[in-house]
């Protein structure tokens, strides 16, 4: 294939480049040209798939049975098609603005560059002529009922492939939402606990300072029942007449020992009532 550029070209037959060095005889203006022809060429060879599908009417034709991969690598089991080329050998009549104003191409190149320029360009409809028959066929194996068939058997395997993804994807939603839920359960939950809790912290408090409160009041009934003496033994001794119940009666019987008068008020004492207190 030749790559034409403003200023030369390559030729394909002897893989020379055509520049104004090589060639003195081709100025730049020529080369130009010549870049103008390669490019409206390429123009007229532009690939159109509409018009292939719609220019192949011999593709209805053929026959619509399914064609296996192996088959259509095979030439020979490809079915034969023909397509009509949408366009001629004299199409290629180059027309530029750049041009307008110059003689004609054939007038200002030599005779043997124009040959060969001819000649690249028959060339090029050959090629371009096979690859539209290569195509046409490929293409004639796409229009087939058997590869819409398959194309359509393909697609309702993904879809049931993608159907059971999504519903799956479906139920881990509605589980995510349950966990979510029962989150969200657990935490109101949590919250009333940490509620009752400063409540019962509350109450906690109230207990202790009433435990506190009787373990005061038991000291002083204690206290209060108590030998003033010894501070160890019940009172359980009345004296008389002053009536004074502060003393045991074994602290009381010594201090009779010593005085015959109450410890407390020095009255004369006429009488010791033991009460026998049991608690």
């Amino acid at each position: 294939m030749w790559l034409p550029v403003f200023n030369s070209y390559t030729d394909p037959r002897t893989s020379t480049i055509l520049n104004s060095r090589s060639t003195p005889h081709l100025t730049r203006r020529k080369m130009r040209r010549m870049g103008i022809v390669k490019s409206k060429l390429k123009k007229v060879f532009t690939f159109d798939f509409k018009g292939i599908a719609s220019c192949s009417g011999s593709c209805s034709s053929t026959s619509t049975s399914m064609i296996t991969g192996e088959e259509f690598d095979n030439k020979e089991n490809r079915p034969p098609v023909e397509i009509e080329l949408p366009f001629q050998e004299n199409d290629f009549e180059v027309s530029s603005p750049d041009m307008e104003d110059d003689d004609d191409l054939e007038s200002e190149l030599p005779p043997e560059d124009v040959a060969r320029l001819r000649e690249l360009l028959e060339e090029e409809m050959v090629r371009f002529r096979v690859e539209f028959q290569r195509l046409g066929e490929g293409f004639s194996f796409l229009l087939t009922e058997g590869f819409k068939q398959m194309l359509d058997a393909i697609l309702a395997e993904y879809e049931t492939k993608f159907g059971a993804i999504l519903n799956e994807g479906i139920k881990a939603q509605i589980r995510c939402m349950f966990l979510e839920d029962e989150l969200r359960k657990t935490k109101e939950s949590l919250f009333h606990c940490a509620r009752k809790l400063e409540a019962e912290k509350g109450n906690v408090m109230e207990l202790t300072n009433l435990v506190d409160f009787v373990k005061t009041s038991l000291v002083q009934v204690l206290e209060k029942q108590t030998c003033c003496m010894c501070k160890v033994n019940l009172r359980n001794t009345v004296i008389l007449p002053c009536m004074h119940f502060l003393y045991c009666s074994e602290c009381l019987h010594n201090h009779q020992k010593r005085s015959s008068e109450c410890p407390t008020c020095q009255t004369p004492i006429g009488a010791a009532v033991n009460l026998n207190l049991k608690v």
